[in-house]
């Protein structure tokens, strides 16, 4: 029977995963010290047994984009211009891609152990942008997670890594800010400029969405075969602005999926369980149809906030009473029998990993000790 894994997403950590380690200011990065805590107090069982990569960070871009022929343009964070995820990785050739693997297999291995990678995450909204929108374009973010699936490939064919999901946040809606100015009245002070947020309709953006993951799964599969590619886990990201933020909104997601072969063998749904319960998303206990649950093809795990995503922090006893129902079904997701049904309606496999999420964690004391409430509550391999 198929075992439910841990694994353990790189964000947590602020110098980057892959970025060389300074060792005057830090001897050893978070993935080092979460082992040797973990041993320390006797519990090597505990130890994350899989890495999650984001491939967002400034610090790792920066890194691979001086081992790709010292690029000159490779994002590196300043005031004026933030990360550009979506022109990085949507410019990257075949070649680059080559040994963007091989360099990426390498630091992976000297900083994180005997570790593999079993997924990718990402942040590409523009995904759902407009096509008149520039800076970046739609068009350079379905490249770019056209580049990060063959990427995921190559790690899998050449280095072992089990790369079984490119994790996806599903578009945002938002357009633009309208600066709305008011003019001076008589002696008045002129008032100050007030922004309206513009917002794209949710089918409209349903649609893109659906378009520019179909378009980077085709384009991706022009040089291998669609059995090759990891799927694509579209994220759920609370609240108005997001084309996949609730459980309705799910559930349309889903319909859309069935219309497309393509779609519906390559793309299902990251389970975080912290944003699907800020969502208001039912417990699996009470769902009437499978319409959700034949879709989950990863998961996450973190502590939240009870009413907004501010940051990842340590849950309380009582959040982890409230995830059990969602453990049991991951658990069920895991199952050879969950597994076979999918493969023979042509749906996507589940992982059998749940990633814990301490993004940007302000101690690794605190991503240590997710890992130590995790082991009291999760059955582990």
């Amino acid at each position: 029977m198929s075992q439910l894994y841990c694994s353990a997403i790189s964000s947590f950590s602020t110098d980057g995963v892959l970025s060389p380690l300074d060792q005057e200011r830090r001897s050893l990065n978070t993935f080092q010290e979460i082992d040797r805590a973990l041993m320390a107090c006797g519990r090597r069982d505990l130890c994350p047994v899989g890495i999650e990569l984001y491939l967002a960070m400034e610090f790792d871009l920066a890194w691979l984009g001086r081992q790709l022929r010292g690029r000159s343009e490779a994002p590196v964070k300043n005031e004026d211009r933030p990360v550009n995820v979506a022109q990085f990785f949507g410019s990257i050739s075949v070649a680059e891609l080559e040994v963007a693997a091989a360099e990426i297999d390498k630091m992976v291995l000297e900083n994180c152990g005997a570790r593999k990678i079993v997924a990718f995450a990402t942040f590409l909204p523009e995904i759902a942008r407009s096509d008149d929108l520039r800076n970046p374009s739609r068009e350079e973010a379905v490249a770019a997670l056209s580049n990060i699936l063959r990427l995921g490939r190559l790690l899998r064919s050449k280095y072992s890594h089990p790369v079984a999901v490119v994790e996806a946040v599903a578009g945002s809606r938002f357009r633009t800010l309208k600066k709305d100015i008011p003019a001076s009245i008589g002696k008045r002070k002129k008032k100050k400029a007030e922004y309206q947020m513009l917002l794209d309709d949710e089918e409209t953006v349903l649609r893109r969405v659906l378009h520019s993951l179909d378009e980077a799964i085709k384009n991706a599969v022009a040089d291998g075969s669609l059995d090759e590619l990891p799927c694509i886990s579209v994220e759920l990201e609370p609240g108005p602005y997001f084309s996949v933020r609730n459980e309705l909104s799910l559930r349309r997601f889903a319909a859309e999926l069935t219309k497309s072969p393509r779609l519906s063998a390559k793309v299902g749904f990251n389970l975080d369980i912290s944003h699907w319960r800020i969502a208001n998303v039912r417990s699996p206990e009470d769902w009437q149809d499978r319409l959700i649950k034949d879709r989950i093809s990863h998961a996450h795990i973190s502590g939240h906030h009870r009413t907004a995503h501010f940051g990842d922090c340590l849950p309380v006893e009582k959040d982890w009473q409230e995830f059990l129902p969602w453990f049991r079904l991951l658990e069920e997701l895991c199952s050879d029998e969950s597994q076979q049904a999918r493969k023979k309606s042509g749906l996507t496999p589940f992982s059998t990993y749940v990633s814990v999420e301490m993004e940007a964690a302000g101690r690794s004391e605190d991503v240590v000790l997710m890992f130590e409430q995790l082991s009291r509550h999760l059955r582990m391999p």
